[in-house]
């Protein structure tokens, strides 16, 4: 992995701290958004995952957790859905704006 990592390092030619840093940054970026110009903000985070919510089959995910809860609190995975965590994310994203001013 480290060798890796240093074989794509070696691509760039980084002069300053901040240049290395933006060099790592791409380095490791991989995933979905490799090699596009996203830029990360509260409002694209929560259209993300208020995307990514919309494909999620909650029973089936519930069911698939509740082995792993104390019975107790397998009552609260009745809650699960998309407008349950659709809300949640709605929030922190208009939490993250307010803070942002």
């Amino acid at each position: 992995m480290i060798d890796l990592l240093r074989s794509r390092l070696e691509k760039y030619s980084a002069t300053n701290a901040v240049q290395e840093e933006q060099a790592l940054k791409e380095t490791l970026q991989a995933g979905p958004w490799k090699d596009q110009n996203t830029v990360a903000s509260a409002e694209w985070l929560g259209d993300t995952m208020t995307s990514k919510i919309k494909t999620i089959n909650w029973p089936l995910a519930a069911q698939d957790v509740a082995p792993f809860l104390p019975a107790a609190e397998q009552m609260s995975l009745s809650l699960w859905s998309e407008r349950f965590f659709a809300d949640k994310v709605s929030k922190l994203v208009q939490a993250a704006l307010v803070d942002d001013e």
